[in-house]
């Protein structure tokens, strides 16, 4: 403001060298403004005239003449002060230059430190993440969680967690993924061991059953060619033979059965018990004579077959014709 002031001050100062004041100017006005020449003969008119021009004239050189002089003066400190002002401007600039150029080093050295602060931030989390990963942690939109642990941990305590409390947290995560591993393939061994048990088991019964099935197969064979023999009429008009045999001679006869006959005679009652289911027969099992039919015979081996089922084949194996003819 004081500047300002002194400015306008300055101005002011000079407009005043120019010696004409408005009231100066007025009263010119009021002098020579009303002058006429009243015609060609005026002379003392022409003259007045003539004289205020003239007077007026040298007002308006004068005034022309501070103009320039006042109009030399400015350019002159126009260009004093442009001139000065280049001169500063040109003894500024490589300091300044040279301080932005020490700012714009730092600045980038601190934006260059803040970039790999910022990626080897980013490093670490991805490195943790794939730690979680590696103990089977999945990630549900808020955080990693593992099934076998009630440790959870979002995104922002993951980034931020010291590096000893992670290792700390980790080494915990790492212990229960190791005992819940174990228990793991424990119980796939045993889930294994069962299955290759329960294989075995159907693998031998599978062997147990197709060797009765052969078994029964041979006996179904040697049994038909047994009621095929019975069938079949003697020569020159004799009786077929019969091959049947009462309980009594199966507990007598031990070459009949391999196994010891006592489990045989002890259950003999409820084999000696039955009838011959065949059409006006009704003998029964037990009896002692040995003119029983076909279907007597046939019933009787049906039933130690359903009774002993072990005795049976070995019956089959060791009996003889001679053990199973019946009388003539």
């Amino acid at each position: 403001m004081i500047n300002e002031i002194s400015t306008d001050d300055y101005i002011n100062k000079q407009l005043q060298s120019f010696n004409l004041t408005d009231s100066a100017l007025s009263e010119l006005a009021k002098k020579y403004m009303p002058l006429a020449i009243n015609g060609i003969e005026d002379k003392a008119g022409y003259k007045a005239v003539k004289a205020a021009r003239l007077d007026i004239k040298n007002y308006r050189v004068s005034v022309e003449k501070r103009r320039k002089e006042l109009t030399s003066d400015a350019l002159r400190y126009k260009q004093a002060i442009d001139g000065e002002a280049r001169r500063i401007t040109s003894l500024l600039t490589p300091i300044e230059a040279h301080l932005e150029k020490q700012e714009k080093t730092i600045d980038q050295e601190i934006e260059r430190i803040k970039r790999e602060k910022e990626q080897a931030e980013a490093i670490k989390l991805q490195n943790r993440i794939k730690l979680l990963l590696s103990f089977d942690f999945k990630f549900d939109g808020q955080a990693y969680f593992a099934g076998y642990t009630d440790y959870r941990i979002d995104i922002p305590t993951l980034k931020s967690m010291p590096d000893d409390v992670f290792e700390d947290s980790l080494l915990r995560v790492e212990i229960a993924f190791i005992k819940h591993k174990a228990e793991k393939e424990r119980a796939e061994r045993e889930r294994q061991a069962a299955y290759e048990k329960q294989q075995d088991e159907l693998k031998a019964e599978a062997e147990r059953l197709d060797k009765i099935r052969k078994e029964q197969e041979a006996e179904r064979t040697r049994l038909d060619e047994l009621n095929k023999k019975t069938k079949e009429p003697e020569a020159e008009g004799n009786e077929p033979e019969r091959y049947i045999f009462s309980p009594h001679e199966v507990k007598t006869t031990p070459s009949i059965i391999s196994a010891p006959a006592d489990e045989f005679i002890q259950h003999n009652s409820v084999i000696a018990s039955k009838e011959c289911p065949a059409n006006n027969c009704k003998n029964k099992i037990h009896n002692d004579e040995r003119n029983l039919c076909d279907s007597c015979s046939l019933f009787l081996l049906e039933m130690i077959k359903e009774e002993f089922p072990e005795q049976y084949a070995h019956c089959f194996k060791l009996l003889t014709y001679e053990s199973l003819r019946g009388k003539k």
